[in-house]
């Protein structure tokens, strides 16, 4: 069996693999490419690669829909929760009375709408958030009101 130029060329390192490519492409109608161009492109990561097709992107679109649309089934009111600590950037570490009020006070406002993401749930937990009722108990700690 003969050896072909592919055989040779997968075992070239990603800057000779450029150039090879650069110089191939100049080969057609004298186009000029630079060898960054190619070397850029080799170095993705094969999943960045796919996400770019938009058939691959609608295939992972769809895997990652499953997963949230499954989480969602298993558990409506912490998936909730957990979009908007995403869109607020809440850290569970970080959570206080006043974060986890504010969070049950959105979750109810929003599943008495029956909406899961519209422009009104931020706005909504802002509101929560910033209107949420404190007082001072006896001994000088917060305590936190519904």
């Amino acid at each position: 069996m003969s050896k072909k130029y592919i055989d040779d060329f997968i075992k070239l390192p990603v800057s000779k693999m450029a150039q090879k490519m650069s110089d191939i492409t100049y080969l057609h109608e004298h186009t000029e490419v630079p060898k960054a161009h190619y070397q850029k492109i080799l170095q993705r990561e094969v999943i960045e690669m796919m996400a770019q097709d938009s058939t691959m992107e609608c295939v992972l679109l769809n895997a990652v829909l499953g997963q949230l649309l499954s989480l969602q089934k298993e558990s409506p009111k912490l998936f909730l929760k957990a979009l908007v600590c995403m869109e607020k950037g809440i850290k569970i570490e970080n959570m206080n009375n006043r974060i986890f009020d504010s969070l049950e006070i959105t979750y109810q406002e929003c599943e008495h709408h029956k909406e899961i993401l519209n422009e009104d749930i931020s706005a909504c937990y802002d509101y929560q958030f910033e209107n949420h009722k404190k007082v001072e108990n006896e001994e000088g700690n917060d305590k936190t009101l519904s």
